[in-house]
């Protein structure tokens, strides 16, 4: 199966795509999607980003919690 794509601006409502012959006297299907441009806004800093998962009860451990994690005391 033959397919063409193409990506056009659209003047004023128009649309003329010139078909090769090998489409000619053939039935079509036309399909039109509009591009959308994806527009990315890096944030400045993540910040608060994960704010959803936080968990009040350990904010408190917070502070001390990568000395704990890294300790050779096997009792935490």
């Amino acid at each position: 199966m033959e397919a063409i794509r193409e990506i056009c601006t659209i003047k004023q409502g128009n649309l003329i795509l010139q078909l090769p012959q090998l489409f000619w006297d053939c039935e079509v299907e036309v399909i039109i999607l509009p591009l959308r441009e994806k527009t990315y806004t890096p944030k400045k800093s993540l910040c608060g980003a994960l704010h959803q998962y936080a968990k009040p009860d350990y904010i408190s451990q917070e502070e001390l919690a990568w000395q704990t994690a890294v300790s050779d005391d096997d009792t935490h």
